[in-house]
């Protein structure tokens, strides 16, 4: 029997899951395995880490989802922690009809 040459050359034979989705940010499809993507949680309903309501998502609410981040997307947010960058630039595909903006203007105010 004839084996490939990467596993002859040592490499890992093991199955591996391939998904494929949306990217949150851009909707680049791309693919991805499960456990090493990068993602971030929204609320499904607005497509960004911020309720209706002005609030800021917490991972595992009900009304949140974790979504998945292509590779350049996740660079932005590494490249935007620790900086006050619009939530706009950060998602601009976000579905920002649906929040109440004064409100989320006066949390982020209150925390700042």
């Amino acid at each position: 029997m004839t084996f490939p040459p990467e596993l002859e050359s040592g490499l890992s034979a093991d199955a591996v899951m391939v998904c494929y989705s949306e990217c949150v940010r851009c909707r680049t499809v791309f693919a991805f395995g499960l456990e090493t993507v990068p993602s971030v949680w929204v609320h499904r309903a607005t497509r960004c880490p911020i309720r209706p309501d002005g609030t800021h998502v917490d991972a595992g609410d009900a009304d949140a989802a974790r979504e998945p981040l292509c590779v350049p997307c996740a660079h932005v947010f590494r490249r935007a922690a620790g900086r006050d960058r619009p939530i706009t630039e950060l998602f601009p595909r976000a579905r920002f009809g649906l929040i109440d903006v004064d409100a989320a203007l006066r949390i982020q105010a209150g925390a700042a």
